[in-house]
């Protein structure tokens, strides 16, 4: 639910999107609010880079390779909506003044020595300064933004992300990047233990299948964040108003 300053703001709000299963939230009080203002509130895109979302590199040329062909079609396609999105996203997050973290996947080796066995093996990983560590064209970084790089699924795996975050006093982060179950998914759920307000917002994600977009969609909806797209969202920050959710009774 939205609503604008307390001072200000009608007795109902604006919904950003209907609670998805009341009657399990009605077990727990799920309640919390989340102001879209600075300085607490913060953007973070994953992986928007060439390695996750360059068709013609990284994951989509080892997809090709293996005869992956239409599902390369359909990603990459889901892809561009999401960077589109993310764009939009992003620029309305510049406006309002909101502070805005870019991750990527970049190690510091040449032979990817400091990346884990897990991430070795999906082949998940790049070299720092490497094309394929380069972030999508409108989705650069300016000076000012903050830019870390990892070698895990979550931002928060390596401890300085959550660190650095904190002394930036960031309490709710608008989620959005690739791909949806993975490291989108793990941030979600480690930002939820850490305490963090956060705003998923579905369609600047994509997955390599749709389905399992939206079921981690789901299931993050249920446990872990607030849904909700990106039109409701650029309203929201325009509008410098605070998210809140309800809780539901059965």
């Amino acid at each position: 639910m939205i609503t604008a300053d307390p001072s200000t703001a009608p007795a109902t709000g604006t919904i950003l999107r209907e609670l998805k299963h009341p009657e399990l939230r009605s077990v727990w009080n799920s309640s919390r609010s989340a102001p879209l203002t600075a300085p607490s509130a913060a953007l973070l895109l994953i992986d928007m880079q060439r390695l996750t979302c360059d068709p013609q590199a990284g994951l989509g040329a080892r997809l090709r390779a293996a005869g992956e062909r239409k599902l390369v079609g359909q990603y990459y396609d889901e892809v561009a909506k999401a960077a589109a999105n993310a764009t939009l996203l992003l620029a309305a997050c510049r406006d309002a003044g909101l502070a805005v973290v870019h991750t990527h996947l970049a190690c510091a080796t040449d032979d990817g020595r400091d990346v884990g066995s897990l991430m070795h093996r999906h082949g998940l990983w790049a070299r720092k300064g490497s094309k394929e560590a380069e972030f999508l064209g409108p989705l650069q970084p300016r000076r000012h933004e903050l830019v870390l790089p990892r070698t895990t699924f979550s931002v928060f795996a390596p401890w300085l992300g959550d660190q650095l975050l904190k002394n930036l006093g960031i309490s709710t982060l608008i989620m959005a990047g690739v791909t949806t179950d993975a490291s989108v998914a793990s941030s979600a759920r480690d930002a939820a233990d850490r305490g963090y307000n956060t705003i998923l917002v579905e369609d600047a994600c994509a997955a390599l299948d749709l389905k399992d977009h939206r079921a981690t969609v789901d299931f993050l909806d249920l446990w872990y964040c607030e849904v909700a797209d990106t039109h409701h969202v650029v309203t929201a920050v325009g509008q410098r108003v605070e998210v809140a959710e309800v809780r539901m009774t059965a």
